[in-house]
């Protein structure tokens, strides 16, 4: 397919001669992207010198729902869990072995013998070689055309996050790209996708590279002093492993997010906490009006929203934000303890979501308890946009409006 830009957008020829035209094209064609080769942008990086083979299975033999990931001087592996009852398994291939070996049920039958007690009954529904390639491209935007998922970058498949990745650019992209086409905001708008994306994928494709390589050095020496570290790891550090938690968050620093500074208040505890604007709000379950529990964007509607602790927002917006707002399909919603939700539903204004907070470590409650705000702006992507005092919530909005152009 060619792409053939002009002021007013994009014009596609497809392969059966016919043409499509479109204001904007997203080019996620896969590592390969001819679109980013036509287009001349690079693909810096590198590509580790061994293969891998790549085994899912169907009716996971194993069970459990473990991920094991060995760092064999032998030969590197991982066994994973995946849903709908695969197990995933991935091997080092050495120079000498190639797809032929692949397509050899008794070569993968040997790989796995290690594994489980009868490689020949699994039910293998997939088989195939990978190359590890670490690379970013030099930018995701060209004009009307932006790259997304692997035709923007690619990482080593240990890290898992090729496909999450991908995912965040489609989040990220998508409701910047329909609030421009609606004519909500402008075209500027677009170079914030790259702008808070490049940053955060280059960070998770050195962490990517760096796992293979621990993966799969053969160095019995390096391979044994990697398992000593590991083996004098505290309690809590093999939990923080576990939880990966060495892969870097989205954070964004620039683009559609307002710092605001942190509030001087005697009415405030003093807590040594960061600022989290430009992270992601979390995901816990609350209730609707009616107290059904329910994730909170099934509570609230996805979309832009505009949150506050137990009170209504409509008192601290003005009639100028309240529209800008509404244009862009905002949820004002009013978080109260789960108690108070018959109080607060019989008195909530027009237009306010009143949503029951749960309690307890991971509810809304404890996360507005320990830091210095009453309320949180957040993206249709669940970034916060901004974060604040409730009285400052009318500035804040004009201000978040504004770095998303807003027209």
């Amino acid at each position: 397919m060619d792409l053939t830009e002009d002021a007013g957008g994009v014009v596609a020829a497809l392969a059966d001669g016919g043409t499509v035209r479109a204001r904007y094209v997203v080019a996620a064609e896969g590592g390969s992207s001819p679109t980013r080769k036509r287009l001349g942008i690079s693909f810096e990086g590198e590509t580790r010198p061994t293969d891998g083979i790549v085994i899912d299975v169907a009716n996971d033999p194993i069970g459990t729902p473990h991920a094991v990931f060995g760092g064999d001087p032998a030969r590197s592996y991982a066994s994973i869990a995946l849903p709908h009852g695969i197990r995933r398994w991935e091997f080092t291939l050495f120079e000498h072995e190639g797809e032929a070996d692949v397509e050899d049920d008794a070569f993968v039958f040997g790989l796995l013998a290690a594994h489980v007690p009868d490689p020949s009954r699994l039910d293998i529904i997939r088989r195939r070689v990978y190359r590890h390639h670490a690379r970013v491209a030099g930018r995701f935007r060209h004009g009307r055309i932006f790259l997304a998922g692997d035709a923007a970058h690619v990482m080593p498949v240990v890290g898992g996050q090729g496909w999450n990745s991908g995912i965040r650019d489609a989040f990220n992209l998508g409701w910047k790209l329909a609030a421009v086409v609606k004519g909500l905001a402008d075209d500027a708008l677009l170079d914030t996708y790259e702008t808070e994306r490049l940053g955060h994928v280059t960070q998770m494709v050195a962490v990517s590279l760096q796992m293979a390589k621990e993966m799969t050095d053969h160095d019995p020496e390096k391979a044994a002093e990697r398992d000593r570290v590991a083996a004098s790891r505290t309690p809590e550090e093999r939990e923080a492993q576990k939880r990966q938690a060495f892969k870097p968050q989205p954070k964004f620093d620039r683009g559609v997010v307002v710092h605001t500074p942190l509030p001087v208040s005697k009415s405030l505890p003093v807590r040594d906490v960061p600022r989290l604007a430009g992270s992601i709000f979390p995901q816990p379950t609350a209730t609707d009006a009616d107290g059904v529990e329910m994730l909170l964007d099934d509570a609230t509607g996805q979309g832009w929203r505009v949150l506050t602790w137990n009170n209504d927002p409509t008192a601290f917006l003005s009639a100028a934000s309240r529209a800008a707002l509404d244009r862009f399909g905002a949820r004002l919603v009013q978080v109260v303890p789960k108690a108070q939700l018959p109080w607060a539903g019989k008195r909530a204004t027009a237009g306010v979501t009143v949503v029951g907070d749960l309690g307890g470590e991971a509810s809304l409650q404890a996360w507005f308890d320990a830091r210095p705000v009453g309320a949180v702006v957040l993206r249709p992507d669940h970034v916060i946009a901004a974060e604040c005092l409730t009285q400052e919530l009318d500035d804040v909005v004009t201000r978040v409006l504004e770095a998303a152009c807003a027209v």
